[in-house]
């Protein structure tokens, strides 16, 4: 009797043991297991955080379920290849299905699944499927440059806020600046308001940069660069700004920091609050390109024309061009904040210095027309001009191309060209007056 308890001890001892080899599958056979029998509680464990709020059972049965409608049921699988990527660990797998065969692959890191991802499969773009972890989609995307990677997992909201003209134009921007992207690390995941957010650091060759991607219900519903401080791109808006003022000052001779002061400081309401108002139609729920564009150019003119008007009608030319340069000089000073934190292009040293002699060209027209009984209609045509100068800016925001992008440029040369021709020699010409109020 005792011996059978102890061959029963031995034998239960035993199962253990194995069963114990049986349920300690590696991090790749447990998420294989999991696709084959479409049993998540499976792969669950050894899931990561980040993998875990992206790669939900939801997440996993919908796609699962897609792929057998079109493939069949999935009859087995065969490890095809093994490699390392930028410290993980990836399992490429043969998946064997009823109508066809396709690929899947599965990155390991520190024992926990971090991605799992359609490779290939027939019938597919690219041999490209939607990848199953839309953060390291997008992040695929953002360092292959090829946008319908991510383009499949983007809600509808992302992909009409980050089309792929858009998307293109601002990654050559970064590539301008930083070189081209040489990897990428997940450096921490946080959540907000129902939103999981990742930040990634870019390792690109002349730097590294931080974007972050959000996702909510296996979406990406936001990606955006980190701000981060690189002065050698805030260079070219001051320059652009110093160029503008430099032609002034080399006309005229004379210099009036107080107007120059003035015109700098009437930027800061406009920063405050003109943003506030352009923004409108979006929490009202108007959902259209054009009207967007219209509104956002024509906000943008009705309120710096009118506050550049009142400050500079009652000034001399030659002060009154100051304000406008001292606008242009503060717009130039937040543009090289902008892009010191972001990314610059040598083109903003032709913009601001353009954006600039703009402004003193309306503003010594303001003056000028005054004087002569004519400012409200000066007022009005320089606001028309300002609608469209920043309705166009603004269509290059949403649609980026160098055709839009001249025309921009265009408009204020022209303005320039018809004003300070004229205005120029008056104002050099004209005597100063002693003292001119703000």
């Amino acid at each position: 009797m005792r011996r059978k308890i102890l061959q029963i001890a031995g034998l239960l001892f035993l199962s253990l043991i194995l069963l114990g080899h049986v349920s300690a599958l590696t991090p790749q056979e447990a998420m294989m297991q999991a696709w084959k029998t479409g049993n998540y509680s499976i792969v669950e464990p050894y899931l990561s955080p980040a993998m875990k709020a992206a790669f939900s059972e939801r997440i996993f049965q919908s796609a699962r379920g897609e792929l057998i409608k079109r493939y069949g049921e999935i009859e087995g699988y065969r490890l095809i290849k093994k490699e390392k990527e930028e410290g993980y660990e990836v399992y490429y797998y043969r998946v064997e299905a009823k109508n066809a065969a396709y690929t899947v692959s599965v990155a390991v890191k520190d024992g926990k699944v971090e991605g799992f991802h359609v490779v290939s499969a027939p019938g597919t773009q690219n041999g490209n499927t939607p990848p199953l972890a839309p953060q390291d989609a997008m992040m695929k995307a953002w360092k292959s440059g090829n946008y319908s990677i991510a383009e499949p997992y983007m809600s509808p909201e992302m992909k009409k806020g980050l089309s792929e003209k858009v998307f293109r134009t601002v990654r050559d921007e970064m590539v301008k600046s930083y070189g081209q992207i040489k990897g990428y690390q997940l450096e921490k995941t946080e959540e907000k308001g129902g939103y999981q957010i990742y930040i990634y650091r870019v390792i690109a060759e002349k730097g590294n940069y931080t974007v972050s991607v959000t996702v909510k219900d296996g979406r990406i519903e936001g990606f955006h660069i980190v701000p981060g401080f690189n002065p050698k791109n805030a260079l070219y808006p001051l320059l652009g700004g110093l160029l503008g003022l430099l032609l002034i000052w080399a006309y005229l001779r004379r210099f009036h920091a107080g107007e120059l002061i003035l015109g700098a400081v009437l930027l800061i309401p406009v920063l405050l609050f003109q943003p506030l108002v352009q923004r409108l139609p979006e929490f009202l729920g108007v959902d259209s390109t054009a009207f967007f564009v219209l509104w956002t150019g024509l906000i943008a003119a009705l309120f710096q024309e009118p506050l550049k008007y009142h400050f500079s009608r009652n000034k001399t030319l030659g002060k009154a061009l100051y304000v406008g340069a001292g606008f242009g000089v503060g717009e130039a000073v937040y543009a090289a904040v902008l892009s010191s934190l972001f990314a610059g292009s040598p083109m903003a040293v032709i913009e601001r210095a353009l954006a600039l002699l703009f402004h003193a060209s309306t503003t010594v027209l303001f003056a000028y027309s005054y004087r002569n009984g004519w400012g409200r209609k000066a007022l009005l045509a320089m606001v028309l001009v300002h609608w469209l100068t920043d309705s166009i800016a603004t269509c290059w925001h949403v649609s980026p191309s160098n055709e839009v992008l001249a025309a921009g440029y265009a408009v204020m040369l022209l303005t320039a060209l018809a004003i300070l021709p004229k205005l120029l020699p008056l104002a050099r010409a004209e005597s100063e007056e002693p003292e001119v109020r703000w």
